[in-house]
């Protein structure tokens, strides 16, 4: 739901798109994880080492489930792993800090919760053989009290990672490096000043940054573009009559100069863009 949400296409009421609704609903996942993954299993489980006298009869049943859940949890958790190393390797992060930093928090919510269902289908295995051969009740029920901490600690990240990324959860800082490294390297850019980047999706980076161009380059750039060297220059200004002829000289190289202006900005988007795919909104502040 949420990812079929965050298509949304940008309209009157959200201009950006509503990629941010997949953090929403990773947030309610979170404490529905909390409550039935967690909680519901930890009580369950204080509740039977004190009053539950049940005795398993048939470990070879038990253990076969156990086996097939924990075949297919382990499939699961492999296709999770690729996923999730392949996106860190795209974004030029080792696999650990993708897990705690990285954008796609879907990717990485099924990666942990296919790891710790995975560990819980161990635990569940392991405790119900300990019951089974020592006739000790409570230990069953204390593998289920392990399993919903597991969970906790699952959905504590899960919660987290979601809550910071409808806040407005700041870029990886390489990547902030690398977009003002290409605004210093452009020609016509002097200096950059007070940069941000956002995401505001899950492959969605909102990027803002003041800049100072460089005036004479702006301007030997729009003479160029309008094929005018320095003689056909010196010519027109020669020619000028009066003070009229002379501000409407002034005015199109005033609009010359306006114009190449936005084209430079147009060439540093298409750079950033090109490089960078994810980086889909950019605004740049002329200084």
């Amino acid at each position: 739901l949420g990812e079929r949400r965050a298509r949304t296409l940008p309209s009157w009421d959200h201009p950006y798109g509503q990629s941010r609704a997949i953090y929403g609903y990773g947030l309610a996942s979170g404490i529905l994880l909390t409550v039935f993954g967690s909680l519901l299993p930890i009580w369950q489980g204080v509740t039977a080492i004190y009053f539950s006298q049940h005795h398993l009869h048939n470990l070879p049943v038990a253990l076969g489930v156990i086996m097939f859940s924990g075949a297919v949890e382990g499939w699961t958790l492999i296709g999770a792993y690729n996923v999730v190393k392949e996106l860190a390797q795209d974004s030029n992060m080792s696999l650990r800090h993708y897990i705690k930093h990285g954008s796609d928090s879907n990717a990485v919510h099924v990666l942990l919760e296919d790891a710790m269902a995975l560990f819980g289908v161990l635990i569940a295995g392991t405790t119900m053989s300990l019951q089974y051969f020592s006739g000790v009740c409570a230990a069953d029920a204390m593998g289920g009290v392990v399993i919903g901490t597991l969970m906790a600690y699952s959905a504590k990240i899960i919660i987290q990672r979601n809550n910071a990324a409808i806040m407005g959860k700041a870029i990886d800082p390489q990547l902030l490096n690398s977009l003002v490294e290409i605004l210093l390297n452009h020609q016509t850019v002097r200096s950059v000043h007070d940069c941000k980047a956002v995401m505001i999706g899950a492959n969605s980076v909102s990027f803002k940054a003041e800049v100072f161009f460089d005036g004479a380059e702006i301007a030997k750039l729009a003479l160029k573009r309008r094929q005018v060297d320095r003689r056909t220059l010196f010519k027109s200004l020669g020619s000028v009559k009066d003070a009229e002829e002379m501000e409407l000289l002034y005015m199109q190289f005033g609009e010359d100069i306006t114009n190449e202006l936005g084209e430079q900005v147009d060439d540093i988007e298409r750079k950033i863009k090109r490089k960078y795919p994810k980086v889909r909104h950019i605004d740049l502040e002329i200084l």
